[in-house]
């Protein structure tokens, strides 16, 4: 059907959508796949503790260094070209993940070993050790680190780029909807990593079961690629490289030619004056306050810990592999549900309600897992504490109460607040760092969780984690200001007004 480039045309902007969603759909596995894996790759690499996070987040270092360069990228090459830039990253990673032995015949042998050198020497200077003499295992964390670059760069640009082609009465929305390919992504690797766990016995999943639980994000990775290649340039993008009509038609098929000249007003004005830079940055110190206080909190709560280790997590506390690996399969299933009641929830209630309330209930379902392991424990013959069966589900049902509040609150509105707080002509450079916040998050997280889980303890852990989620909470309430039904323009004069 022939569509005028002048009418108002919903699917088109679904199709716009749908190129950033995919790079959020990526996101979720690629990052979740090695909830299944880290415990085979330990076992197949024999790694220790240590070794064991560095093959878990490897890919976050990447994700982090993707983050930082992914503004200026943005800026300089447009929304669109840089998410078929991450498909491609996508696609590299899937294969080398799959099959790092075979990187030899592709030249990067040298590269995997001076990058296994690099983390040695840093590892030597942190005076402990978390990379490895095998070079295949140099060459699996080089493709995840190359992975992480994708995920990375995807994380700032799809979610800017919801924010600037979406119209503001249902931005929150479709900025959620970017929160829902990640959790759909995370869910649908919970079932596979399961589903392949049952092609074979426990030698074959040390052997071959991991690879195909990283090859198999080869599929999704092509996908973005081609959809990315047919989707139009961010309007805000457009009218920044002086592409008025350009941005003129675009917008028309957005929000209908009536709009056109009206936004393209509205972004010119926004971005007079000085252009962006690190020195404009500092004109808008709170907003950039803000996004990198809620990024830490939503990582230091613990969201990762499940969505990384649940199944050691769970097996540790008593659980069979096979009940760690369904537990995880239900948390992702109540991921994805309460991300869509957030995508309902969060252009009606407001971005403030639904964070500040999440981390108050998270704060909660931490604190009634604190006092399981406090209260509701059995002693193995080696002197392990471990909940009872009983006790297990009641975990089981704190973890589902955390993800179902995390879902609805820092899972989606995080993103939402980072896309939309900061002025166009800085966008790109504030949110990468509000983004690369997240990951660093992350990293250390995902980093030293194994030692954690090791040297401190479930309840420790948990009340860690209740404390942040506490935290959150209070500083949401008391500093975050609410942005629903605001264009970007209008939060912009907001700032102005307060600075």
């Amino acid at each position: 059907m022939t569509t005028h480039p002048n009418k108002h045309n919903p699917a088109y902007l679904i199709l716009l959508a749908l190129s950033a969603a995919l790079g959020g759909l990526l996101f979720g596995y690629d990052t979740a796949v090695v909830s299944g894996a880290e415990g085979l790759l330990q076992r197949h690499f024999r790694l220790d503790e240590l070794q064991t996070g560095w093959a878990a987040s490897c890919v976050l270092l990447g994700c982090l260094a993707g983050a930082l360069i992914a503004g200026p990228l943005a800026d300089w090459a447009g929304r669109k070209k840089i998410l078929f830039s991450c498909a491609a990253l996508f696609t590299l990673s899937a294969v080398g993940c799959a099959f790092p032995e075979k990187l030899n015949g592709l030249g990067l042998r040298v590269l995997a070993d001076a990058f296994g050198a690099v983390i040695a020497a840093v590892g030597n200077l942190l005076g402990t050790h978390f990379g490895s003499a095998d070079p295949v295992f140099n060459q699996y964390a080089l493709m995840r680190l190359i992975g992480g670059l994708g995920i990375g760069i995807s994380s700032m640009v799809a979610p800017t780029y919801l924010a600037e082609i979406a119209p503001e009465r249902i931005r929150g929305r479709l900025v959620a909807g970017y929160q829902m390919a990640i959790v759909t992504g995370i869910f649908a690797v919970f079932f596979v990593n399961r589903m392949i766990l049952s092609w074979g016995d426990a030698a074959w999943a040390v052997e071959t079961g991991w690879r195909w639980m990283f090859g198999l994000g080869l599929a999704p990775a092509v996908l973005l690629g081609a959809i990315a290649l047919i989707t139009a340039e961010s309007p805000r993008w457009l009218v920044m490289r002086g592409k008025d009509d350009a941005a003129r038609t675009v917008i028309s098929r957005i929000s209908g030619a009536d709009r056109a000249d009206s936004e393209i007003a509205e972004i010119r004005a926004s971005l007079g004056g000085e252009q962006g830079g690190f020195g404009e940055l500092l004109k808008f110190r709170f907003p950039l306050l803000i996004a990198v206080t809620l990024a830490l909190c939503s990582q230091f709560c613990g969201i990762n810990a499940i969505m990384y280790y649940g199944p050691r997590i769970f097996e540790d506390s008593g659980c069979t592999p096979e009940q760690a690996h369904l537990f995880q399969v239900i948390i992702g299933a109540v991921n994805v549900i309460f991300t869509v009641l957030a995508m309902g929830l969060v252009d009606k209630l407001g971005r403030k309600a639904l964070i500040g309330f999440g981390s108050l209930v998270q704060c909660l379902a931490q604190l009634f897992i604190v006092a399981l392991f406090l209260l509701v424990v059995t002693t193995t013959g080696d002197g392990k504490i471990q909940l009872s069966p009983v006790a297990l589900w009641g975990m089981l049902g704190g973890v589902l109460v955390f993800i179902a509040a995390f879902a609805v609150g820092n899972g989606a509105v995080c993103w939402i607040i980072i896309a939309e707080i900061f002025p166009n002509r800085i966008r790109g450079i504030a949110a990468a760092i509000g983004t690369a916040a997240i990951w660093s998050g992350c990293f250390i997280l995902s980093q030293l969780f194994p030692w954690m889980l090791a040297h401190l303890g479930p309840a420790a852990i948990f009340g860690i984690f209740a404390a942040v989620s506490l935290f959150g909470s209070l500083f949401v309430y008391r500093f975050v200001p609410e942005t629903k039904g605001r264009t970007l323009e209008e939060i912009e004069r907001q700032w102005q007004r307060k600075g």
